[in-house]
């Protein structure tokens, strides 16, 4: 996909469902960018440091009654793609992972994502076009505030 026109370049499997777990990190950097200064420390709840001891999970292993700025989770989160750190976060930003989910399903509803290019969004996956869609405009978004906060 053209990230400027939208137009599509190439496809393959265009329909198919996939797991959003990349897109989900996207959009917890934003609002982490957006709510959290990111020298903020996070201690990792309970639940958290069990989500990254599972192996079939990205992690970067947690350790318990350790605090982390927000910034080393935020790159561990999108740069490592590690799960518990992005849950961290997300704890941090809304109380829970529950109220986080809502906050980034408010998020791309004031986008307009739902409704665009007709293309409906499943429970846990969502089409590779409205992906590539939201991946860009999650990506304006980042970009916009990190001019804002000059870094």
């Amino acid at each position: 996909m053209n990230a400027d026109t939208d137009k599509i370049l190439s496809e393959k499997n265009a329909h198919k469902p996939l797991a959003i777990a990349s897109i989900s990190k996207l959009m917890t950097g934003y609002l982490v960018l957006k709510k959290l200064p990111l020298g903020t420390q996070v201690q990792p709840s309970s639940n958290t440091m069990k989500i990254g001891e599972e192996s079939n999970l990205a992690s970067v292993n947690l350790v318990s009654n350790q605090s982390y700025s927000a910034d080393e989770l935020l790159r561990a989160a999108l740069q490592l793609s590690a799960n518990d750190a992005a849950i961290a976060l997300g704890d941090q930003v809304s109380g829970s992972q529950t109220k986080f989910v809502k906050l980034m399903t408010k998020t791309s509803q004031s986008w307009d994502l739902h409704q665009r290019n007709g293309i409906m969004q499943q429970e846990s996956v969502m089409m590779k076009q409205w992906m590539m869609t939201l991946r860009r405009l999650i990506m304006q978004k980042i970009r916009c505030l990190l001019l804002m906060l000059r870094l």
